[in-house]
């Protein structure tokens, strides 16, 4: 029977849902606490003294970070364990923030943002590892319902961020109070995740149990049969046999590409150059959201500190909506049809944001390229962690890597771009990034049969 360390359960179904919750915990701890100092950035350039390519420079500092200390998820999360990596591994990222907030220059502005990227990376795949993985267990798209937590946390830290400089807390207190709250949650939540060694697939054979929940897939348990409410085992097991038979119908041919579903034959690297570019606009897009929203309102519309992060506010709450829905959108119609769709939901948002002279429909545009961007990052995991031919875990780990770059090239370029044209026009670099994105979904699969 799976335990989870230190809290036992009663029933198979018991752990995955606990794995969930704490493992929803973790993504949302992780949006909260950048997000909590996205609204204070404007106010860190403006006491930096930095200009728009300057400021593009430093804040390029995260996701060097996570290019340079990225590529070691895998061996970190061999060595110490998932759970303990993802936990442990907040905790110093929510303290590392707490620093950034209290650097009284560029540098160690730059240092703290290079030392966050490289901690979050490894979170990041720790966090998508375990998430994936409760996936597999649960026969079903879950993987956007934890992006969605991640949302709701940057919705929630967003706001947060927004109150505290309205109120004109300083920046430093205020991320010393969400440094302590994300630890206590973590070490609350590191018992709860699965152990590494649980199964990672779904177990269908006589000596499983069906979690109480339909949709739930099966993992080993110690009763001798299937809990179908049944006291005959011929018959319990005939009818798994049923639900297998039609769940199969479902599920995508992995037999036709390197990626579940996909109609043609592809290579496995050349598969995840796709995946890779549709995250990078994924990261590109994020950036834009959370970087340059806010001092798009501030030099563009000259909006106060209390309001300018109403843009990254309503950017997550798109998004959030979005990633609530995403799952049962993905199983109707498809990953194709969901990446195309968000890509231009990206264009027309941030083309909107960009050209519109009124702050309201900038403020739209916004949330409106949230929703587009909902699925990109998400999916482009789910389907690299899926290629076959790889080994376990490359795939997911060289998207995380190369979508990162995405991160640390987007404050550069649209940095540079914007100290010679404005923060607007630069923007339409993310429009026409969405745009790309949507060419780029044909490569995948058109929609799970059935």
């Amino acid at each position: 029977m799976l335990a989870v360390p230190r809290r036992p359960a009663d029933h198979p179904a018991d752990d995955l849902r606990r794995a969930r919750f704490f493992g929803s915990a973790v993504f949302f701890f992780n949006g909260l606490v950048f997000a909590s100092l996205v609204p204070r950035l404007p106010e860190i350039r403006t006491a930096l003294d930095l200009g728009p390519a300057a400021y593009g420079l430093v804040v390029a500092a995260m996701p060097a970070g996570a290019l340079s200390l990225g590529l070691l998820a895998p061996r970190t999360m061999a060595r110490l364990g998932t759970a303990r990596v993802a936990t442990l591994g907040m905790i110093v990222l929510a303290a590392v923030f707490a620093l950034v907030g209290a650097a009284p220059v560029a540098v160690l502005f730059a240092a703290g943002m290079f030392l966050a990227g490289g901690t979050d990376a490894i979170v990041d795949v720790a966090q998508n590892s375990h998430a994936l993985r409760l996936q597999r267990l649960y026969g079903r798209s879950i993987i956007t319902s934890f992006h969605a937590l991640w949302s709701f946390g940057s919705l929630t830290g967003g706001v947060l961020g927004s109150v505290a400089a309205g109120a004109g807390l300083p920046v430093a207190w205020h991320m010393l109070v969400i440094a302590v709250l994300t630890s206590l949650a973590m070490l609350a939540s590191r018992g709860g995740l699965l152990p590494d060694d649980g199964p990672a697939t779904l177990d269908t054979s006589p000596g499983s149990a069906l979690p109480a929940e339909g949709g739930l897939a099966t993992i080993p348990v110690e009763t001798p049969r299937i809990a179908t409410g049944s006291s005959d085992p011929g018959r319990d097991s005939r009818c798994l046999d049923e639900r297998s038979e039609q769940g199969g119908a479902k599920q995508d041919d992995r037999a036709d590409g390197p990626v579940a579903g996909s109609r043609r034959p592809v290579r496995p690297w050349a598969m995840l150059a796709v995946l890779g570019a549709i995250g990078t606009v994924g990261a590109m897009v994020e950036d834009g959201g959370s970087n340059w929203s806010g001092v798009h309102l501030d030099v563009t519309h000259h909006l106060s500190p209390g309001i300018t992060g109403l843009g990254f506010v309503l950017f997550t709450a798109g998004m959030l909506a979005a990633r609530l829905l995403a799952d049962r959108v993905i199983d109707r119609f498809g990953r194709r049809a969901v990446v195309g769709v968000g890509g231009l939901g990206v264009a027309v948002g941030f083309a909107l944001a960009a050209l519109w002279p009124e702050p309201v429909a900038a403020v739209a545009g916004f949330a409106i390229a949230g929703v587009g961007t909902a699925a990109l990052i998400p999916l482009a995991m789910d389907a690299a962690d899926e290629i076959v031919g790889l080994a376990p875990g490359v795939g997911l780990t060289v998207v995380s890597w190369v979508l990162r770059a995405g991160s640390l090239l987007s404050p550069v370029v649209v940095g540079a771009v914007a100290e010679v044209t404005g923060v607007g026009h630069a923007l339409l670099l993310i429009a026409a990034a969405g745009a790309i994105v949507a060419v780029c979904s044909r490569a995948l699969p058109a929609r799970r049969a059935g």
